[in-house]
């Protein structure tokens, strides 16, 4: 279980690297523009699904140490 833990605090490294050279605002002016052929788009709901999915690890490894 730890091993997935580990996983997804990489994958959340890479993806908080991604919007920290400003995808973001870029991502919100396409999904504001509704064209989600982009790659922002596509990056933006990828920092949604990982974030969800990094609180979900973190809940479970916590419920884990304790």
């Amino acid at each position: 279980m730890p091993d997935r833990f580990e996983k997804s605090i990489l994958l959340w490294r890479d993806v908080t690297q991604i919007f920290k050279s400003g995808v973001r605002s870029r991502a919100k002016k396409q999904i504001k523009s509704k064209k989600p052929n982009s790659e922002s788009y596509w990056a933006f709901i990828m920092f949604n699904l990982t974030l969800t999915r990094f609180i979900h690890d973190l809940k479970i490894f916590l419920k884990i140490i304790k």
